[in-house]
């Protein structure tokens, strides 16, 4: 098993990602939390947000169901 170790102490095994595309998805999604604050209002709105789709779990879609309509989408 390969290891990646990243300065700021998080260490990545290959196996936790199906492909390179969730590995840049993971290190994007790190990357923004370090440089990206939100508005107290953004945070207000995704709290109303997450208490509308507890309440609804069979509403949307999984992140798989999503990837998957994002990339048909772009091919």
């Amino acid at each position: 098993m390969t290891t990646i170790t990243i300065k700021n102490g998080i260490k990545l095994a290959k196996t936790q990602f199906e492909s390179i595309a969730d590995l840049q998805d993971y290190l994007f999604l790190v990357q923004m939390e370090n440089n990206y604050e939100l508005s107290a209002e953004h945070i207000k709105l995704l709290k109303q947000r997450e208490i509308i789709a507890d309440k609804n779990p069979k509403d949307g879609f999984t992140w798989k169901e999503m990837k998957g309509k994002i990339k048909r989408k772009h091919v």
